[in-house]
Order: C-alpha cells, then structure tokens, then sequence
C-alpha cells in the first residue's frame, strides 16, 4: 500500500514540472490521436499518434486538408465535411466512424470524437482518433456470421419460430408454409392463435 510520504513526495515531483511542458507531453505521446482542426478545415496541430495512424509524423501534416489532401476515402468524405461543421455548430459530436487513406494506399478506419474549441476568438475542432480497422473488421465477421446462420434457419426444412413475451417475434419460411400464412400475420401473436381447438389425440 502507498504511504502517505510517498503520495506527497509524489505530489512534490509533479509540481516542479512546469504545467505547459507536463501537458505537452502528455498530448504528444496520448495513445490516440489528437489534432486541432482550423475554421478552413486545415490542421494545426496533429500529435506523434495521429500521424502515425495513416502513416505520417505529425509535423508533415501540419497545414494540411486531409480531405483536400486525399486521406480521406470517398465514401466518407461527406461524413468528414458534416462532422467538422456540425462539431463547430453544435460544440460536440458523438464518436463517428470514417474511412481514411493510409500513406500507403490501403484503407483504414478511424473512430472520431471532436469538441470545438475557441482560439483567437476563432472557433476550431479538437479531435480524438483512433485507429478502428481491426474491431470493425471482427464486428463484420460477427454480421457476416449472423446472416449466414439467419439464412440457414430460414430455409431448414423444420418450422422454427423466436418467442418474446409469449409472442411470435419471427419465423422461418417453413413455418409460414405449415401455417399457409404470411410472416406479418404470425408476429406478434400467441401461439394459441394458431392452436385448433382439440389435439390429435382428442383432448382440448
């Protein structure tokens, strides 16, 4: 357990950096990306980490329009321009995905946050990014896995239904061929909606 002495020789160390410094070093070697966006959409500023991520330092991207520039993909360049514009209206935007260029020419995805921040009564963006390819290449094995077991059930030869609350919620295509019905006819109702009145066997 620490003591009290270490915490306040701790406390001791941090004060004697100066407060300029100590934060530069931290945004400089965050583990994301952390760059300031101009009211024209050119960088600013641009940490070791955001460079990195699309295969730069971050001083070669100083100055520069990544849309201008190319590093962003096509598809999501109208995602780009509408997420600057809306962070410098709105003073915030929820994390969004955009596919970026890598230096060398393969496509990336990065997740964005973005803050507006007031300098030189200039409104810029500050944003956090950081690199997504990965996870999103594992979330589309998980969709891609998903619909290939909805398409195996949905076309098995035995009827087979999903329950919620007591009700149909869904239903393969040979139940909706043992029932002679249509699927929006079986969602959503009870089981006994179906059910005849007396069993094979005779009994209610």
């Amino acid at each position: 357990m620490e003591s009290r002495d270490d915490t306040t020789e701790g406390l001791k160390v941090l004060e004697s950096f100066d407060k300029g410094f100590l934060v530069r070093e931290c945004v400089e070697n965050a583990p994301d990306g952390v760059c300031i966006i101009d009211a024209a959409g050119n960088l600013v500023y641009c940490n070791q980490k955001g460079g990195e991520i699309i295969g730069y330092t971050g001083d070669e991207l100083i100055g520069k329009n990544l849309v201008r520039a190319g590093r962003v993909a096509s598809n999501s360049v109208n995602t780009a321009i509408a997420l600057f514009k809306e962070c410098r209206k709105q003073k915030s935007v929820l994390p969004q995905r955009i596919d970026m260029v890598h230096r060398d020419g393969h496509i990336i995805t990065v997740e964005i946050s973005a803050n507006a921040i007031t300098h030189d009564n200039q409104t810029m963006v500050l944003g956090s990014v950081r690199d997504a390819t990965e996870r999103k290449k594992a979330e589309d094995i998980v969709l891609e896995n998903g619909r290939m077991l909805y398409s195996f059930i949905n076309h098995a030869n035995d009827a087979t239904f999903l329950m919620k609350h007591f009700l149909f919620a869904d239903c393969n295509l040979k139940a909706l061929d043992m029932f002679g019905c249509k699927k929006e006819e079986i969602i959503g109702a009870p089981p006994h909606a179906f059910s005849t009145g007396y069993q094979y066997d005779g009994s209610p």
